[in-house]
């Protein structure tokens, strides 16, 4: 992917101020497949989503998401049915955000901008379930004040949260815990 292609998006201009900002090489690219979203036809959703992590990245957050299928099929729930298991009512910043997805192609735009919105408006996290991770998208008007938009504008952002399984003896639905949060790499390389 060429610098080019990716500062033509027009999300990726602002020039980084802090560690936790979007890296400008994407890690992922491909499709959104969302059940129970009636409003928007699939295909307009098809190959111009982008997920670039922030230039101090997680390791295990680079390496799986270089591992995405290349359509992320999500269901919508509400926020509020995960919001407190995971930040106990306290809000996040951009510390916490895993990944950034942003709109590949400026004439897509459009489309991203309505998402966006139709999740800020109803309050929804898009889920998926790979293996035992769990990915969570968010709205970025759930960040802290300051980490809510990127080029003064809304975005989704992700988050992993690894899903435990037990084996002898837990309670039905096991046990979670999130993912290593230790920052190990910048800009894609080991530190």
């Amino acid at each position: 992917m060429s610098f080019n292609v990716v500062k033509a998006s027009g999300m990726m201009n602002p020039p980084m101020t802090h560690p936790c900002d979007p890296a400008l090489a994407h890690s992922w690219k491909g499709s959104f497949e969302i059940s129970g979203a009636s409003e928007f036809v699939q295909s307009d959703l098809n190959n111009f989503i982008q997920a670039h992590p922030p230039s101090k990245v997680k390791r295990k957050v680079y390496e799986f998401s270089g591992q995405l299928p290349h359509t992320l099929k999500f269901e919508l729930v509400p926020r509020g049915k995960i919001w407190t298991k995971l930040f106990n009512n306290n809000c996040p910043g951009k510390e916490d955000v895993g990944l950034y997805f942003f709109t590949s192609e400026r004439e897509r735009s459009g489309i991203y901008t309505s998402l966006v919105e139709y999740m800020r408006s109803r309050d929804f996290v898009m889920r998926m379930v790979i293996n035992d991770v769990e990915l969570l998208v968010l709205v970025s008007t759930t960040l802290h004040n300051d980490s809510q938009t990127w080029n003064n504008e809304y975005f989704l952002w992700g988050l992993f949260y690894r899903i435990r399984q037990c084996t002898n003896g837990c309670a039905e639905g096991g046990s979670n815990k999130v993912i290593d949060m230790e920052i190990d790499m910048i800009a894609g390389e080991n530190v």
